[in-house]
């Protein structure tokens, strides 16, 4: 009766081993070695900031359908730079496929 229960043990602590290995390798899920892709974020935050409405063109302006440089905004502008935005980001990262291993 008590080797049945030291083995009962043993597998036990085996199964435990091996849920902690499985928990480990999904904490770790890039490889020692492996280059990070920086484009996503580089890319994102660059087209958000010259993308804001008003800082560099505002699309549509309040009086001109394009106005540069005026520092305001409104709803649709916002709108409509929010739709250039996710367009570009799509074209660079999905259509383009740009990476920056780091």
């Amino acid at each position: 009766m008590h080797l049945y229960e030291d083995d009962i043990v043993k597998e036990r602590k085996k199964e435990r081993k091996k849920e902690g290995e499985k928990k480990r390798e999904l904490l770790n899920w890039r490889k020692v070695g492996e280059m990070i892709d920086w484009a996503p974020p580089i890319v994102a935050v660059a087209l958000f900031a010259f993308l804001c409405p008003g800082l560099i063109f505002q699309m549509p302006g309040k009086h001109k359908p394009v106005e540069f440089m005026n520092m305001k905004t409104s709803v649709i502008s916002v709108f409509v730079h929010s739709i250039i935005y996710c367009l570009l980001l799509m074209l660079f990262l999905v259509v383009l496929r740009i990476h920056i291993h780091v």
